[in-house]
């Protein structure tokens, strides 16, 4: 259990060496270029403590719980730094922080005949406080994006009729070329002049209040518990100070509604019927949780290599499948109630695949045993 809250001081300096005024920091559990697997649409937790610099360059942050954290800080125009840190009990704890230039990733987006694709949004999940995630295609198709100079970043370009997703490692200040292309019988796929509507999608707790969750929502029409790599999905935008969800382009129908949130991992919320005309407003119980206390079982050969889980890599296909380092150690993963796969794999290539059930308010202890 974490300890009593400390204080955290520092500062935050350009590749220069120069002091930056107005930087954001943040310190929590899950920022970084890791994402946890139990929460596999990666919400990235908006939670912790959070300040800016002064005219120094310095900050301060209070309330900071002891022990591992990642702490984690961005500029516009200066850049991003992130690093793991171990917050000590009862000292004031310092830690200084230079920011590495963004990398910039540009394209186009078209359909295979050579259509441009104007409108599409190419984003990626919020990996630092106040920053910057999306930008727009524009009539021609072409966009540019500062990204964090970071590995194994995802960015998504998302369009009214399908999306592609694909993995960076990026470099301070690298120039990285992107060309996204949907195939003409996708782009065509809704009918011309099709009448559009919107909707908007929050997760509550038991008292009715809204829970940091990020929700998407796939087109049903095939059944619902086969997951959403077998609809096509619809990303939804996050609202601005709220922990709404909302898709302001989305034809009339009945969708499935699934949603992913910290400590219960990709979970079927519901289905809606979205009418033109009507309040599109729809609010789904959080479900409830339990956990997973995972650990990994290797030959002595495969001692010193490190494994990676993924959670239910059914429901979402292999290029939006996530995993983590997990070490050695036993995990323990959130998840909510009902039957789930973990699959776990070496840095190697060895692979073990399981099925288990999530008891509410229990833990499920499951040893996997690599090949």
């Amino acid at each position: 259990l974490p300890g009593p809250a400390e204080i955290v001081e520092g500062s935050v300096r350009d590749a220069r060496g120069k002091p930056v005024e107005g930087a954001w920091v943040r310190i929590g559990p899950e920022f970084g270029a890791a994402l946890d697997p139990s929460d596999p649409y990666g919400s990235r937790a908006s939670s912790g403590p959070l300040a800016r610099t002064d005219a120094a360059g310095e900050f301060r942050l209070d309330g900071v719980r002891d022990g591992p954290g990642r702490i984690v800080a961005s500029h516009a125009a200066f850049g991003y730094a992130e690093r793991a840190i171990e917050v000590p009990p009862g000292v004031l704890a310092r830690f200084d922080l230079e920011l590495a230039p963004f990398a910039l990733v540009r394209g186009r987006a078209r359909s295979d005949d050579g259509a441009p694709l104007a409108g599409a949004t190419v984003r990626f999940e919020p990996c630092a406080p106040k920053l910057e995630r999306d930008a727009t295609t524009a009539a021609d198709g072409a966009f540019e994006l500062a990204c964090p100079p970071l590995a194994g970043l995802e960015l998504t370009l998302v369009h009214p009729v399908g999306e592609r997703t694909r993995r960076f490692d990026l470099a301070p200040d690298a120039r990285v070329e992107w060309d996204v292309v949907l195939p003409a019988a996708v782009v065509g796929a809704e009918p011309s002049g099709a009448v559009c509507t919107s909707l908007s999608v929050g997760i509550v707790d038991d008292a009715g209040e809204l829970i940091r969750a990020r929700v998407l929502c796939m087109s049903a029409g095939v059944d619902r518990r086969a997951g959403p790599s077998t609809h096509r999905v619809h990303v939804l935008r996050g609202i601005p100070g709220s922990y709404r969800w909302e898709l302001s382009d989305v034809a009339p129908g009945h969708y499935s509604v699934w949603a992913s949130a910290p400590g219960l991992g990709l979970f079927l919320a519901g289905e809606v019927d979205v009418a033109v005309g009507a309040r599109n407003a729809f609010e789904f119980p959080a479900p409830r949780a339990g956990a997973l206390q995972l650990s990994v079982a290797a030959p002595a050969a495969r001692a010193n290599e490190r494994w990676w889980y993924v959670i239910d890599p059914r429901l979402y296909g292999p290029d939006l499948a996530r995993g983590r380092n997990a070490g050695p150690a036993p995990r323990e993963i959130g998840l909510a109630a009902g039957v789930h796969v973990v699959r776990v794999e070496s840095e190697r290539g060895a692979r073990s695949e399981r099925e288990f059930e999530i008891r509410a308010g229990a833990a499920t202890v499951l040893e996997l045993e690599l090949p």
